[in-house]
Protein backbone atom coordinates (compact mmCIF):
# COMPACT_ATOMS: atom_id res chain seq x y z
CA UNK A 1 0.00 0.00 0.00
CA UNK A 2 1.32 3.29 -0.62
CA UNK A 3 0.19 7.06 -0.29
CA UNK A 4 -0.88 8.46 -3.47
CA UNK A 5 -0.61 12.17 -4.47
CA UNK A 6 -3.74 14.24 -5.06
CA UNK A 7 -4.66 15.64 -8.79
CA UNK A 8 -4.53 19.69 -7.81
CA UNK A 9 -5.02 22.82 -10.06
CA UNK A 10 -2.50 25.89 -9.31
CA UNK A 11 -4.04 28.90 -9.01
CA UNK A 12 -2.18 32.56 -9.05
CA UNK A 13 -4.20 34.73 -6.48
CA UNK A 14 -3.56 38.33 -6.97
CA UNK A 15 -3.58 40.35 -3.85
CA UNK A 16 -4.67 44.09 -3.11
CA UNK A 17 -0.97 45.07 -2.79
CA UNK A 18 -0.29 44.23 -6.51
CA UNK A 19 1.72 40.80 -5.46
CA UNK A 20 0.85 37.62 -6.12
CA UNK A 21 0.34 34.19 -3.87
CA UNK A 22 0.43 30.74 -5.42
CA UNK A 23 -1.82 28.27 -4.78
CA UNK A 24 -2.38 24.32 -5.01
CA UNK A 25 -6.22 23.47 -4.68
CA UNK A 26 -7.04 19.64 -4.29
CA UNK A 27 -9.52 18.50 -7.04
CA UNK A 28 -8.98 14.59 -6.28
CA UNK A 29 -7.53 12.15 -3.29
CA UNK A 30 -6.63 9.28 -3.76
CA UNK A 31 -7.08 6.58 -1.27
CA UNK A 32 -4.57 3.62 -1.33
CA UNK A 33 -5.20 0.61 -3.50
CA UNK A 34 -6.22 -3.19 -1.39
CA UNK A 35 -4.33 -5.95 -2.95
CA UNK A 36 -8.00 -7.49 -4.04
CA UNK A 37 -8.53 -4.35 -6.11
CA UNK A 38 -5.51 -4.75 -7.58
CA UNK A 39 -5.98 -8.36 -8.47
CA UNK A 40 -9.39 -7.07 -9.98
CA UNK A 41 -7.87 -4.71 -12.19
CA UNK A 42 -8.80 -1.53 -10.85
CA UNK A 43 -5.41 0.24 -11.10
CA UNK A 44 -3.01 1.85 -8.61
CA UNK A 45 -5.07 5.36 -8.39
CA UNK A 46 -8.73 5.01 -6.80
CA UNK A 47 -10.33 8.23 -6.20
CA UNK A 48 -11.40 8.92 -2.55
CA UNK A 49 -13.43 12.13 -3.92
CA UNK A 50 -12.97 14.51 -6.76
CA UNK A 51 -14.73 17.87 -7.10
CA UNK A 52 -14.28 19.92 -10.53
CA UNK A 53 -12.56 23.32 -9.94
CA UNK A 54 -15.52 25.62 -10.00
CA UNK A 55 -15.36 29.64 -9.15
CA UNK A 56 -17.10 28.68 -6.40
CA UNK A 57 -15.21 25.67 -5.56
CA UNK A 58 -11.58 28.06 -5.73
CA UNK A 59 -13.39 31.25 -4.19
CA UNK A 60 -14.27 29.08 -1.07
CA UNK A 61 -10.49 27.82 -0.34
CA UNK A 62 -9.41 31.39 -0.92
CA UNK A 63 -11.84 32.55 1.69
CA UNK A 64 -10.92 30.30 4.12
CA UNK A 65 -7.61 31.45 4.71
CA UNK A 66 -7.15 34.45 7.22
CA UNK A 67 -4.86 36.54 5.01
CA UNK A 68 -4.54 40.35 6.48
CA UNK A 69 -5.93 43.14 4.98
CA UNK A 70 -2.81 44.26 2.89
CA UNK A 71 -3.12 40.21 1.76
CA UNK A 72 -6.17 39.99 0.92
CA UNK A 73 -7.06 38.23 -2.69
CA UNK A 74 -8.95 40.21 -5.23
CA UNK A 75 -8.75 37.78 -7.77
CA UNK A 76 -7.30 34.86 -9.56
CA UNK A 77 -6.37 32.87 -12.22
CA UNK A 78 -5.47 28.64 -12.96
CA UNK A 79 -2.14 28.58 -14.37
CA UNK A 80 0.04 25.98 -15.42
CA UNK A 81 1.81 23.96 -12.00
CA UNK A 82 4.94 25.38 -13.56
CA UNK A 83 4.24 29.25 -13.68
CA UNK A 84 6.84 29.47 -11.01
CA UNK A 85 9.86 27.34 -12.42
CA UNK A 86 13.11 29.38 -11.69
CA UNK A 87 11.65 32.13 -9.88
CA UNK A 88 13.65 33.05 -7.03
CA UNK A 89 12.13 32.01 -3.92
CA UNK A 90 14.21 34.24 -1.61
CA UNK A 91 11.74 37.27 -2.73
CA UNK A 92 8.69 35.23 -2.67
CA UNK A 93 7.07 37.92 -1.33
CA UNK A 94 8.11 40.28 -4.01
CA UNK A 95 6.28 38.02 -6.52
CA UNK A 96 4.16 39.49 -9.31
CA UNK A 97 2.20 38.35 -12.43
CA UNK A 98 4.70 38.86 -15.64
CA UNK A 99 2.99 37.81 -18.44
CA UNK A 100 2.09 33.93 -18.02
CA UNK A 101 5.15 33.79 -15.48
CA UNK A 102 5.93 34.71 -11.99
CA UNK A 103 8.52 37.47 -11.85
CA UNK A 104 10.02 39.36 -9.12
CA UNK A 105 8.62 43.72 -8.31
CA UNK A 106 12.20 44.70 -7.37
CA UNK A 107 11.12 47.62 -5.63
CA UNK A 108 9.50 45.08 -3.30
CA UNK A 109 12.76 42.48 -3.49
CA UNK A 110 14.99 45.97 -2.09
CA UNK A 111 13.08 46.55 0.51
CA UNK A 112 13.04 42.49 1.69
CA UNK A 113 17.03 42.59 1.16
CA UNK A 114 16.86 45.88 3.58
CA UNK A 115 15.32 44.04 5.99
CA UNK A 116 17.33 41.18 6.16
CA UNK A 117 20.37 43.40 6.26
CA UNK A 118 18.34 44.71 9.41
CA UNK A 119 18.16 40.92 10.80
CA UNK A 120 21.97 40.02 9.87
CA UNK A 121 23.24 43.02 11.66
CA UNK A 122 21.04 42.52 14.63
CA UNK A 123 23.82 40.44 16.46
CA UNK A 124 27.01 42.17 15.53
CA UNK A 125 24.90 45.33 16.96
CA UNK A 126 24.17 43.90 20.06
CA UNK A 127 27.66 42.93 20.70
CA UNK A 128 29.07 46.59 19.98
CA UNK A 129 26.12 47.84 22.39
CA UNK A 130 28.43 45.56 25.18
CA UNK A 131 31.48 46.69 24.09
CA UNK A 132 30.49 50.12 24.39
CA UNK A 133 29.29 49.98 27.85
CA UNK A 134 32.51 47.96 28.91
CA UNK A 135 34.43 50.86 27.46
CA UNK A 136 32.65 53.56 28.93
CA UNK A 137 32.90 52.11 32.48
CA UNK A 138 36.51 52.36 31.69
CA UNK A 139 36.53 55.83 30.75
CA UNK A 140 38.24 54.45 27.42
CA UNK A 141 36.91 57.32 24.85
CA UNK A 142 39.43 56.21 21.96
CA UNK A 143 37.54 52.49 21.88
CA UNK A 144 33.93 54.47 22.36
CA UNK A 145 34.88 56.25 19.18
CA UNK A 146 35.46 53.40 16.94
CA UNK A 147 32.57 51.57 18.38
CA UNK A 148 30.34 54.48 17.45
CA UNK A 149 32.21 54.41 13.99
CA UNK A 150 31.47 50.84 13.59
CA UNK A 151 27.47 51.43 14.49
CA UNK A 152 27.23 54.04 12.39
CA UNK A 153 28.81 51.78 9.62
CA UNK A 154 25.87 49.10 10.64
CA UNK A 155 22.94 51.32 10.74
CA UNK A 156 24.27 52.44 6.98
CA UNK A 157 24.02 49.15 5.86
CA UNK A 158 20.39 49.40 4.60
CA UNK A 159 21.54 52.66 2.61
CA UNK A 160 24.32 50.82 0.30
CA UNK A 161 24.08 51.86 -3.02
CA UNK A 162 24.55 48.57 -4.60
CA UNK A 163 21.57 48.00 -3.37
CA UNK A 164 19.60 50.50 -5.74
CA UNK A 165 21.54 49.70 -8.87
CA UNK A 166 20.79 45.84 -8.41
CA UNK A 167 18.93 45.16 -11.52
CA UNK A 168 18.14 41.08 -10.78
CA UNK A 169 17.43 39.31 -7.56
CA UNK A 170 20.61 37.26 -8.13
CA UNK A 171 22.82 40.50 -7.83
CA UNK A 172 20.77 41.94 -4.88
CA UNK A 173 21.61 38.67 -2.93
CA UNK A 174 25.02 39.47 -3.35
CA UNK A 175 24.60 42.99 -2.08
CA UNK A 176 25.92 42.51 1.61
CA UNK A 177 28.00 44.97 3.36
CA UNK A 178 31.66 43.86 4.40
CA UNK A 179 30.88 44.87 7.96
CA UNK A 180 28.59 41.83 8.02
CA UNK A 181 30.52 39.42 6.82
CA UNK A 182 33.29 40.14 9.69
Amino acid sequence: MSIRKPDVVTVLIHRVDGGVTLMRVVTTEYRPTTLAEKEAGHGERIANWTIEPTEEYINSIIKKHDWPPELQAVSWDIVPDDVNEGVDHHFRNAWKKDGKKIGIDMVKARDIHRENLRRMRYGPMEKLDVDYQRADEVGDIETKIKIAKLKQELRDVTKHPDIENAQTPEELKKVIPDILKR
